[in-house]
């Protein structure tokens, strides 16, 4: 996806992935894998569906919650 985007003239900003049963807020994998400056979009997912959708960018050592609009 990073040679594809850079051969359009793109560039990466971040990435999802789901917690499921786990709420939507960084965990300790996700501080070790994750590079400053991208956002990092968690759903968490339970039994009953998408239980909610927050995104986050790591500045320094702690995350800091940005704000995620369906518009």
């Amino acid at each position: 996806a990073d040679i594809q985007a850079r051969a359009e003239g793109l560039e990466i900003v971040g990435i999802w992935h789901s917690h499921p049963d786990h709420p939507a807020q960084p965990s300790e994998t996700d501080r070790a894998a994750a590079w400053e400056g991208w956002s990092y979009v968690i759903v968490e997912v339970t039994a009953h569906g998408v239980a909610a959708l927050r995104s986050w960018r790591l500045e320094g050592q702690p995350f800091v919650e940005e704000p995620v609009s369906s518009s």
